[in-house]
């Protein structure tokens, strides 16, 4: 089964609810920035930055054999990774390439995740990148 077809812990509904309708890449690669972001935030103090940025480079890794785009990310300093420049080629991809692609790194990102440290913790630890920022409420539409 492929990764966009599992059902993610309100990772793709979120995405949905922050993207809504929108077809502009930019605005995909934007909501998939600010989720990222904030799960960054919450585990940089768990993992530290340079565990965070390995987390990210194996989700790019794995993301890589489904969306071989992802292959154009520069390699740059292995103890962090730059997410404008992964935000601005999920951009300049066609809207439904950009929402599935973006949708599958959060996903590997959250799936190495939880093999690491489980499911309840993960959970907890990512609680605030679950919630659209813009309206306060947690994401319940699983609609991608």
């Amino acid at each position: 089964m492929s990764i966009e077809n599992r059902e993610g812990p309100r990772i793709v509904p979120t995405l949905a609810l922050r993207v809504g309708r929108s077809s502009d890449s930019t605005q995909i690669a934007d909501a998939v920035a600010q989720i990222w972001s904030e799960a960054e935030a919450a585990l940089i103090p768990i993992i530290g930055r340079e565990g965070v940025a390995a987390l990210l480079r194996r989700s790019i890794f794995l993301s890589t054999s489904a969306y071989a785009w992802f292959s154009d990310l520069p390699n740059g300093d292995v103890k962090a990774i730059n997410f404008g420049a992964v935000e601005l080629l999920i951009a300049n991809q066609p809207a439904e390439e950009a929402k599935r692609g973006g949708a599958a790194l959060l996903l590997q990102f959250y799936e190495l995740l939880t093999n690491l440290i489980g499911p309840s913790l993960a959970e907890r630890i990512l609680q605030s990148a679950w919630v659209d920022s813009s309206r306060g409420k947690s994401a319940q539409d699983h609609s991608l």
